[in-house]
């Protein structure tokens, strides 16, 4: 103990450094930004009068006290991933955030599952005057038909205890755009107080601080922002709020609406210092809260704070790691896909409420090293109310203007159908600041780019624009659907401009296949063309044309032929459609980019993860993107598919061997166990007639991948969970077939002989490889590498 004086002295320097530094060490040994230290603590000097309240202080567990002088106890907070981690392999707990927590610690509500609940008999709240007081910091809002009147827009409940239908109890909530309200009932009748200003409505990862005070006894009720007043209501002296037989609930309504297992009423965002007193607050008094409160922190909001953490769903069995993933819940198709200032950017149809799907905005992710990963950042576009797209911010893709800044091209949905009775047109988004190396903040231009007209098909069905510059002239696709000889099917607009996106000529359909079958379905969604570069880069004179039907088989289809770049219309050299993936149904949503530099044509797009609405509900996300493919035309006229930028990923070699048979390849891979792989592959036919692969090998379960000379398929029907399959497709060989196979988890995508790919998602735990030959000895040179998933960043 001679050196313990020493090491004590050391470690509490440490300690000051650190803090000096503003950091700590948190789990896993992140460093975690610590919140400025107010001078002294602020002290509510109406904390006496408080019944309830919830300061969401505590470190860590489930359970949140009460710290009112009533001390009413401990309660849970619950929640589908809490209470019933189906798919988790270790426990999750509610999160919590220090750096941008008001005061203290902040608590998250996932906005599906997540709420606390106070049994009746423990608290109940009415009478003749009360205040309820909360911090709130949303992620997004409710969407509410516009033609409906604003008592019955959904209310996102942030805490509350009522029943409209007895016209009794009490609510706070938040509705459509950010406004909120403050509902109570007499008895007799059921009174709601909304903010009437915009400029009094919430904002979505920042600090919104709520006061409501109903004051029976001098006959109003009031709400207040910031400390400032919003809106008040007059109500006869003497009234009171008649108490509600119901829980008291923390995040959820006494009155849900759902949207299959999701409930859309809760609230969704993170939450502090909820308090409620038993008497009615002056307005002096409401000022000097918001004072203290704000003195403490600054009321800090960091959008990494605010967001679902990545780092929530790390353990999950089944969920992607190094592919694009949202932080959590539920997402449609990417697109957008460019580079900028050497990084890349992929949108992508995100719902930030929840894992259904619901009020659609432009999640956002970049990517620093070429690809091969992607991180997450705030929404880049969310419907905003008095643009064009209120309503929903469906797919669209982008294009560099003529100062070679990108742009994005969205379908802005608006509901109350201003033009032509339909509900989608084509509008733009710019960045706010092209210096930000994220791109993070986008402005939806006042005026659409282009309006549904009666000449453009369905009215309603106009969507997913796609941009291709062609020379010097801009090309624009927009899927629809047109009505012929009584029936409906799918097509694509062509529009031309010279630079100008607000100025576009129609140009009328693309083409009309010579066979219209079933499988084209009757709205074609995600059209895109490029021009084909060859094997060398150079390019040549064949165009891809390809689209993802709806009502119909919901795959990617692609043409090759010739474009007439004067006439904008396309010739294909063969008269069915061909499938891009031999996938069931996973991989679709395509969007094409053309890099203006190398001519390299690049593709990506959403790989469906197969399962349903309740496992969704259950698992807390849905679907990820494939990832990215480089598009080629072979020398055989046949179009080539490559993985593009997964070569980046951080890897260790695993095993490398060449010329064995089925038997002598098992063995030498016995050791090899991980969700995280990349198997470069070369099998040799010989006499055998189908060799491949057992991918995900855990007992007699496991995903199977074959080869013959004829084709390629994929087997999951051995899996227990998920979309069962057994899938493939042409691919004509030598008896050689050469690829790579990626395995992230529970998904895979199987390259093979540059032409031909399938992606499947197999729902097993195993992690075992085998491959295997029927009908002979195949030889099998195999290269394995064990791949680094990045590490989700945790605050």
């Amino acid at each position: 103990m001679k050196y313990g004086k020493h090491i004590l002295i050391v470690a509490v320097l440490i300690v000051i450094v650190c803090f000096t530094a503003g950091c700590a060490l948190g789990k896993d040994g992140e460093q975690n930004e610590k919140p400025p230290v107010p001078a002294a603590p602020y002290a509510d000097s109406y904390g006496s009068e408080a019944v309830l309240y919830f300061p969401f202080d505590e470190e860590q567990g489930k359970a949140v006290f009460d710290k009112s002088p009533a001390k009413h106890g401990a309660f849970i907070v619950q929640g589908n991933l809490l209470s019933s981690p189906a798919y988790q392999s270790a426990a999750i707990e509610p999160q919590r955030t220090m750096r941008s927590a008001v005061n203290g610690r902040a608590l998250h509500f996932d906005g599906y599952s997540e709420h606390i609940s106070v049994p009746a008999k423990t608290f109940t709240l009415g009478g003749n005057a009360f205040t309820v007081d909360v911090c709130v910091a949303p992620r997004s809002f409710l969407w509410a038909a516009p033609q409906s009147a604003r008592e019955d827009w959904a209310v996102q409940v942030i805490a509350g205890q009522f029943s409209r239908k007895d016209k009794t109890g009490f609510m706070l909530g938040i509705t459509k755009f950010g406004y909120w309200v403050f509902g109570f009932g007499t008895g007799k009748e059921w009174v709601n107080v909304y903010n009437s200003a915009k400029s009094a409505c919430l904002s979505t990862y920042e600090w919104n601080h709520l006061t409501a005070v109903f004051n029976g006894n001098e006959g109003y009720a009031e709400i207040y922002l910031n400390g400032i007043s919003a809106a008040k209501v007059s109500v006869p002296v003497g009234s009171s709020v008649a108490k509600a037989n119901v829980p008291f609930l923390v995040g959820s309504s006494n009155e849900p609406e759902y949207s299959g297992q999701s409930e859309i009423t809760r609230f969704n965002g993170v939450m502090d210092e909820l308090k409620i007193y038993g008497l009615a607050k002056p307005v002096g008094a409401i000022r000097t809260h918001h004072e203290g409160l704000f003195g403490y922190n600054g009321m800090r909001a960091e959008y990494e704070d605010i967001a679902p953490l990545a780092t929530r769903l790390a353990h999950d069995k089944f969920r992607p790691a190094y592919h694009a993933v949202p932080p959590a819940n539920w997402m449609n198709e990417p697109h957008a896909l460019f580079c900028y200032n050497d990084k890349w950017h992929l949108f992508y149809q995100y719902n930030v409420t929840g894992p259904y799907w619901r009020q659609i905005s432009w999640g956002h992710w970049v990517s620093d090293d070429g690809m091969a990963t992607w991180r997450s950042v705030k929404e880049a576009i969310i419907p905003t109310e008095g643009t064009p797209a209120p309503d929903g911010i469906w797919t669209g893709g982008m294009a560099y203007d003529t100062n070679g800044l990108p742009v994005l091209f969205f379908t802005a949905g608006d509901d109350s159908r201003p033009f032509n009775n339909s509900n989608q047109h084509i509008g733009i988004a710019r960045a706010a600041d092209y210096s930000d190396p994220d791109l993070t903040e986008w402005i939806i231009d006042d005026t659409l780019a282009v309006v549904q007209t009666g000449e453009m098909g369905v009215a309603g069905e106009f969507r997913d624009p796609q941009v291709q510059k062609i020379g010097s002239v801009y090309y624009m696709l927009v899927g629809g659907a047109v009505n012929e000889n009584g029936k409906q099917r799918g097509m694509a607009h062509v529009f031309t401009s010279d630079g100008d996106f607000h100025k576009w000529e129609y140009r009328g359909e693309l083409f009309v296949p010579a066979s219209y079958k079933s499988e084209y379905g009757t709205v074609w969604e995600m059209p895109n063309i490029a021009r084909l570069p060859d094997e060398n880069g150079k390019l040549t004179d064949k165009y891809i044309f390809l689209f993802s039907p709806q009502h119909g088989d919901n795959d990617v289809w692609y043409y090759i032929g010739d474009f007439n770049t004067k006439t904008c219309r396309f010739t294909p050299d063969f008269p069915d459609a061909k499938l891009l993936d031999y996938g069931n149904n996973v991989f679709t949503g395509p969007t094409l980019f053309t890099d203006p530099q190398t001519h390299k044509v690049y593709i990506t797009g959403i790989t469906q993860d197969a399962r349903g609405d309740e496992e969704h509900c259950a698992a807390g996300w849905a679907h990820s993107a494939s990832c990215v493919r480089e598009l080629k035309l072979l020398s055989d006229n046949v179009l080539g598919v490559f993985p593009a930028g997964l070569d980046n990923l951080a890897s260790e070699s695993a095993v490398g061997f060449n010329e064995l048979d089925a038997t002598q390849a098992a063995q030498r891979l016995r050791e090899v166990q991980s969700d995280f792989l990349r198997i470069t592959y070369r099998i040799r036919l010989n006499g055998a007639t189908r060799a491949g692969f057992r991918l995900k090998v855990n007992n007699n379960e496991y995903a199977e991948l074959s080869f013959t000379r004829a084709e390629m398929r994929m087997n999951t029907t051995r899996f227990s969970s998920g979309a069962r399959a057994d899938v493939g497709g042409e691919l004509k060989n030598d008896g050689v077939v050469q690829g790579v196979i990626y395995v992230d988890k529970a998904s895979i995508e199987a390259f093979a002989c540059d032409r031909a790919v399938i992606t499947a998602f197999a729902y097993g735990t195993g992690t075992g490889i085998v491959p295997f030959s029927e009908g002979g000895q195949a030889a099998f040179g195999i290269t394995v590498d064990v791949l680094s998933p990045p590490q989700r960043q945790a605050y």
